[in-house]
């Protein structure tokens, strides 16, 4: 072993293998899961999905990883290493990120049949359905924690105060906010994209990372997530090619963008309840344990201004929401704020 990569969900190492072909040597990424964390996640999210998500990518050209083998269990994978380099300055970075785009443009343009597992959507699913649906497993798995006695180990352990009681109010408004029924089309959706799931190889060609969470559903979604994810870094880069693309698709997209903005920070906050609580002695909990906080605030406020939560929300956190943040991660909450994407011109 080369390496070992923190991630709070999965193990990466790189490796150096014997290369029979070649008679040499190859890099390549090992990414083995956390047991514990794929049975908090009741086996929604496992690598062994993301493989089959990964192959069918690659067969339409979508530059991502390629698999290179898997264990007999599924939760190791072997995949191919892309050398990533280092972008020396804001102009590279955003060209990087342009780069991203374009590519996840062509992600979304997939027919999601084509490329999420059989049995988890049906030809005449509409994107109301798959809204829905994504909803639920969510709502469920905050459920499943309230019901189980792992919230209560955080607590214990003082990593988090409270917390059963702030994953039931997000579970409340999660279940309670309908996405406003626009008739916009059902795109194939990363689940998880922006900042640090994709990589720049040395000839500046942009690869796409990390599937686990894809999913049917609305590019949205997927927009939401750059965002949160570039707050911390050249976030006017990001919201620009944001507000281009809600552009394109008209006026109705952004009440609905609004939705999957609070949607994503509180579906962040059940995802880290349920990583910190499966494993809570990680080295990552306390940065994991910060953006739970941070990012639960965000949700609250995100919840605030969609016309159809006014007047219901359950929770404090959005009160005082500089005191969830620390001087280092204050230009979050600072980003925020900016004007939310409007239709141009």
């Amino acid at each position: 072993m080369l390496r070992q990569a923190v991630s709070g969900s999965r193990q990466n190492f790189l490796l150096s293998v014997d290369d029979t072909q070649s008679a040499g040597s190859a890099l390549v990424w090992c990414r083995a899961t956390h047991e514990a964390i794929d049975d908090s996640f009741a086996g929604r999210f496992t690598l062994a999905r993301e493989a089959v998500i990964v192959q069918r990518l690659g067969e339409h050209s979508i530059r991502v990883p390629r698999i290179l083998g898997s264990s007999a269990s599924g939760r190791a994978l072997i995949q191919s290493y892309i050398d990533e380099r280092d972008a020396p300055n804001a102009q590279v970075r955003e060209r990087d990120i342009a780069g991203f785009f374009d590519v996840l443009d062509r992600v979304h343009s997939l027919d999601p049949l084509g490329v999420i597992p059989a049995g988890e959507i049906v030809p005449s699913l509409s994107l109301t359905t798959a809204v829905s649906s994504e909803v639920a497993g969510w709502a469920t798995l905050a459920q499943q924690l309230l019901a189980s006695d792992r919230l209560a180990v955080i607590e214990q352990r003082a990593v988090l105060v409270d917390v059963a009681r702030r994953v039931d109010d997000v579970l409340s408004e999660l279940t309670d906010v309908r996405m406003p029924d626009v008739g916009l089309q059902l795109d194939l959706v990363h689940g998880d994209a922006g900042r640090a799931n994709y990589i720049a190889d040395h000839g500046g060609d942009v690869w796409i990372i990390d599937f686990e969470l894809a999913h049917a559903g609305s590019r949205l979604e997927d927009f939401a997530w750059c965002e949160l994810r570039g707050l911390e870094q050249d976030e006017a880069v990001w919201r620009r090619h944001i507000m281009a693309r809600l552009d394109l698709m008209g006026g109705s997209s952004v009440e609905v963008y609004r939705y999957f903005r609070m949607l994503i920070y509180f579906r962040s906050v059940v995802a880290i309840a349920a990583r910190i609580a499966a494993n809570p002695d990680h080295p990552f909990v306390p940065y994991l344990a910060r953006r739970f906080v941070e990012n639960e605030v965000l949700g609250w406020l995100s919840a605030a201004a969609l016309p159809h939560a006014a007047g219901r929300l359950r929770s404090s956190a959005a009160d005082a929401p500089w005191a969830a943040f620390t001087p280092a991660s204050a230009p979050r909450l600072r980003a925020w704020p900016a004007p939310a994407p409007e239709p141009l011109g």
